[in-house]
């Protein structure tokens, strides 16, 4: 006993002795978790000395926070160092005076402003998503029956309001990161259900995220329609593309490359690059449009998309990405997916290892580097495709809370060991999967095509109910 007195008296003598500048340096200032696996770093810089590696889930202490850079330690008190701040997913942020308050920030310098949980909320990031007023939105507006129409996750930690309104009694609190049942869906607040069914009341749609639809015939994934192609354009000129921050700079569109748009063309025609549209001249395009599902024909084109990708993406792996890229594409191309049948995206194009050609490159976001990394832009590619027709999605997970850069938030989805992208062809015919891959434009375009010609009176009235589906 004496001993270990003497021991804790010397440690408080060393630690009285720190000047006052490192105490505050090493001061907690918040907690969160590793999003992905990842190298601690000596210095705030990708080719500093590694101090430890890091698994997906890791508990960390933050020290120091910075737009791309955080100084954490390690739960056990072990390391001390360096992440990027888009490696990390903040728990809880300390305010001034030491009382935790839970959030969901993107950046740095709005960690640095929060002092209670009503702050937090407001200064989560809000994609405006389309859509109107919850009350006067017929598409989704509020039923009688309260009917669920969608699951969704929350983003932060809130109150369920009686009313829709800040004003509103509050009803019940629900956690980041719970799931909740959605009755209606409006451009600034949803009406919700605990998953027990004992709480009904209003949350803004801001604080809710990852929305699956019980029924994609009835209920489309909000915000969807903002970003739908309803056409595609074969290249008959070219032309470079690219997004406002020309974030690695850009596209050339080659002839012959299909391309999917927005609208049919005027002057200019727009298709989806990153999470912006960018126009192409209608004197460089063949226009075409896509032909509704319930008048399709054998042979019709009846949905699609189409992603972009850039030399920077994935550097220093970039070659092998690409490789990636093509192998994915080759194995999804010509897929028949029979109607009422389920498509797994991973057993199409898996197993994904280096026996089967796959390469290491640079993962989405950052995350360093993996055996098959760049196939959830083809994953991500399938999601948005498949969103074009009312097949049910069955297993669906984004990259993070904040998606991924190539596509707009909430319309990624990642593949790995954990989750796969599959969806239910819940049409009456079967679709054939067409995927084209244009290396010198680092574009990939995936095209559903009718299978079959289907009785019209058949069609007119479907609603996949004569399918053996669990919607939910």
């Amino acid at each position: 006993m004496k001993r270990m007195l003497a021991i804790f008296m010397v440690c408080a003598l060393m630690l009285s002795a720190l000047p006052a500048a490192v105490a505050q340096e090493d001061k907690v200032i918040g907690e969160c978790l590793a999003r992905v696996q990842f190298n601690l770093r000596a210095q705030a810089d990708e080719s500093a000395e590694k101090i430890c590696n890091l698994t997906q889930g890791a508990e960390l202490a933050v020290l120091e926070s910075g737009e791309e850079w955080c100084k954490v330690r390690t739960a056990n008190g072990a390391h001390t160092g360096y992440a990027k701040t888009s490696w990390l997913k903040y728990i809880r942020l300390y305010a001034a005076t030491t009382s935790p308050v839970e959030t969901a920030p993107e950046t740095a310098a709005e960690l640095a402003t929060l002092t209670d949980l009503a702050t937090a909320t407001e200064l989560t990031p809000v994609t405006d998503m389309g859509g109107t007023d919850l009350l006067t939105y017929p598409a989704i507006g509020e039923s009688t029956t309260d009917e669920v129409r969608y699951i969704c996750m929350t983003r932060v930690r809130f109150n369920i309001r009686e009313e829709p309104s800040d004003d509103g009694r509050r009803i019940k609190e629900i956690g980041k990161g719970d799931e909740l049942r959605v009755l209606a869906w409006g451009s600034e607040w949803c009406k919700v259900q605990s998953m027990d069914g004992k709480y009904t009341g209003y949350a803004k749609n801001k604080w809710l995220f990852h929305y699956h639809s019980l029924n994609r015939f009835l209920w489309d994934v909000p915000g969807y329609e903002t970003y739908r192609l309803n056409g595609y354009v074969v290249m008959t000129g070219e032309q470079h593309i690219t997004d406002s921050g020309d974030y690695y700079g850009g596209n050339t569109l080659h002839e012959g490359d299909i391309i999917f748009v927005k609208d049919a063309p005027e002057e200019t025609v727009e298709t989806l690059l990153r999470r912006e549209f960018v126009p192409i001249d209608a004197e460089n395009v063949e226009y075409h449009a896509l032909t509704p599902w319930r008048e399709a024909k054998a042979g019709d084109v009846i949905g699609g998309y189409t992603q972009f990708y850039g030399d920077k993406q994935g550097s220093p792996y970039y070659v092998n990405r690409k490789h990636n890229i093509k192998i994915a594409m080759e194995l999804m191309d010509q897929t028949i997916i029979p109607s009422g049948a389920e498509y797994s995206f991973l057993d199409n194009v898996g197993p994904v290892t280096s026996g089967t050609g796959y390469e290491v490159a640079g993962i989405t976001g950052g995350a360093g580097s993996g055996i098959g990394g760049g196939i959830c832009h083809t994953s991500t590619l399938m999601y948005q495709a498949a969103l074009s027709l009312p097949f049910q999605i069955t297993e669906r997970e984004p990259h993070t809370d904040n998606g991924t850069t190539y596509a707009p938030l909430e319309f990624d989805a990642t593949v790995g060991i954990y989750s796969d992208l599959r969806f239910i062809n819940t049409l009456p015919y079967d679709v054939k999967l067409e995927a084209k891959r244009y290396p010198e434009t680092g574009a990939i375009t995936v095209m559903f095509v009718c299978m079959e010609t289907v009785d019209p009176e058949i069609l007119a009235s479907w609603d996949g109910s004569a399918l053996d589906i669990q919607w939910e």
